[in-house]
């Protein structure tokens, strides 16, 4: 449990617009076009989007919290934060939220069902600046992100009952995930596995010190990176044996930045800012979609016609985009060539 991210747009309208009536941006980087199956727009720019109980959440910088069913022509609800969503995970029968207005950090309860604020959104305030919530080991927990320079604030547990901060370990993780009832954080070069109820470390095992994305799924962790050739890759690290397998960028592009990873149908899609290599970078780059399989093969790659980073969701055997430039999201077709 605990895999999901969301920010959402200020107002409630949303039109739905039929892939052929879509206006995409052209797709520059190269990379065949997608299969654009729905255009959602949106009042505000899309920060993060992640899928949980059969609908897509997204987060504008507005504060808003949109739910978008599949083939909807309105959102099917709106919650509305008075302050910044940070992030968000789905657990417990709840989204929870972890929202920050000015330099106070709160926990807040979307029901979804109704897409409602769950009480009041200001109930559960937590220490430091957390930019991470995850739900597990019967838990919420939040956590900066950064280093021992960046990272401010202690990794802190919450009774999801009561919704009190019980606990504290000053951690600083890269990133950290709950899973299979253990606590997995990233820190330097290791994957750290803690017991929950003690924060006790169990395990070491190597990883990336630098990564633009990381996720779980199909039993291992998978990171998105850059390496000093400029190829972009997945990288696959078990929880109990470390990095495993590099599966490279499987096209003659050069790779700048690597962006959102997300485990959907069985298969690792990474986002990646690129451009041709033939090309100067100045005009010609763009984003990049590639899917693999658990094996290391690619099962598909294409351009995405978007104007920003965008985050990336799976679910109802699409993928959702954001497009923070044109106010909208995408949904599209699993790439298979």
């Amino acid at each position: 449990m605990g895999r999901f991210t969301v920010a959402l747009a200020t107002g409630a309208g949303l039109a739905l617009i039929a892939a052929s009536g879509a206006a995409a941006a052209p797709v520059t980087n190269g990379l065949g076009e997608p299969t654009v199956t729905a255009t959602y727009p949106i009042d505000e720019s899309p920060t993060l989007i992640r899928y949980a109980y059969d609908a897509a959440w997204v987060a504008t910088k507005g504060g808003t919290l949109l739910k978008l069913s599949a083939g909807d022509a309105e959102p099917a609800s709106t919650a509305r934060f008075p302050g910044t969503i940070v992030d968000a995970t789905e657990g417990y029968g709840r989204v929870w939220v972890l929202w920050r207005k000015d330099a106070r950090s709160y926990v807040a309860s979307v029901n979804p069902k109704t897409g409602r604020i769950v009480g009041r959104a200001t109930r559960t305030r937590v220490p430091g600046r957390p930019a991470r919530i995850r739900a597990g080991a019967g838990a919420l927990w939040v956590a900066p992100l950064g280093n021992k320079v960046t990272a401010r604030g202690p990794l802190t547990r919450i009774d999801r009952k009561r919704l009190r901060a019980v606990t504290r370990r000053w951690m600083k993780p890269t990133d950290f995930f709950v899973e299979r009832g253990r606590i997995y954080s990233f820190n330097g070069l290791k994957l750290v596995t803690r017991r929950p109820g003690d924060l006790r470390v169990l395990r070491r095992v190597s990883s990336f010190s630098a990564f633009q994305g990381v996720t779980y799924g199909q039993g291992n962790f998978w990171t998105s990176s850059v390496g000093t050739t400029g190829l972009g890759g997945v990288t696959r690290i078990s929880p109990t044996k470390g990095r495993d397998e590099i599966l490279e960028f499987p096209t003659d592009f050069d790779v700048n930045v690597g962006g959102s990873i997300v485990v959907g149908g069985g298969v690792v899609y990474s986002t990646w800012q690129i451009w041709p290599q033939e090309a100067e970078p100045q005009g010609a780059s763009g984003w990049g979609l590639v899917g693999y399989a658990a094996n290391g093969s690619v099962t598909g790659h294409v351009g995405l016609p978007i104007d920003g980073t965008p985050s990336i969701a799976y679910g109802a055997a699409s993928l959702w985009v954001t497009d923070p430039g044109e106010n909208r999201v995408l949904q599209i077709a699993p790439p298979t060539s």
